[in-house]
């Protein structure tokens, strides 16, 4: 897992989520309640099935990119 984990609220929208999950390069978001409970995890393949193409196609696209050469690999 990435350090820190990268989370969004079950409140949020979904272009919120898609843009966390395309600025940290990750497939996987968990999803916590304002109390910091994990309620779940939207994936990539859930932003396929609920956003717009165009959304979907720009995350899928940032997330299959080499990491950055700021962000280090896990490891």
């Amino acid at each position: 897992m990435t350090a820190p984990a990268i989370y969004c609220f079950d409140d949020q929208s979904v272009d919120e989520a898609a843009k966390l999950m395309h600025d940290n390069q990750i497939r996987r978001l968990v999803v916590l309640s304002r109390d910091k409970q994990m309620v779940g995890i939207v994936s990539l393949g859930d932003l396929a099935m609920t956003a717009d193409d165009k959304l979907t196609g720009d995350v899928l696209q940032s997330v299959s990119e080499p990491m950055s050469a700021s962000r280090p690999e896990p490891g």
